[in-house]
């Protein structure tokens, strides 16, 4: 669980303070779950490199030994 802090200089009033409170927290989860599907293709992308590296060496392994 996260909780964010602001803090306004008055000069906006108590509307200032009430957009902060509804807008802020919707703007960053809005943010995070744009960005959700480019880090899981990241991630798969990593993984997909990483298993073919593993697989490349065993068989360089294999040859080596035989």
């Amino acid at each position: 669980m996260s909780s964010f802090t602001t803090v306004f200089d008055g000069h906006g009033g108590d509307e200032c303070n009430i957009v902060g409170v509804e807008a802020l927290p919707r703007h960053i989860r809005g943010s995070i779950l744009a960005e959700r599907e480019s880090i899981r293709k990241t991630i798969n992308s990593s993984r997909n490199i990483s298993s073919s590296r593993a697989g490349l060496h065993s068989e360089q392994t294999e040859d080596a030994v035989s």
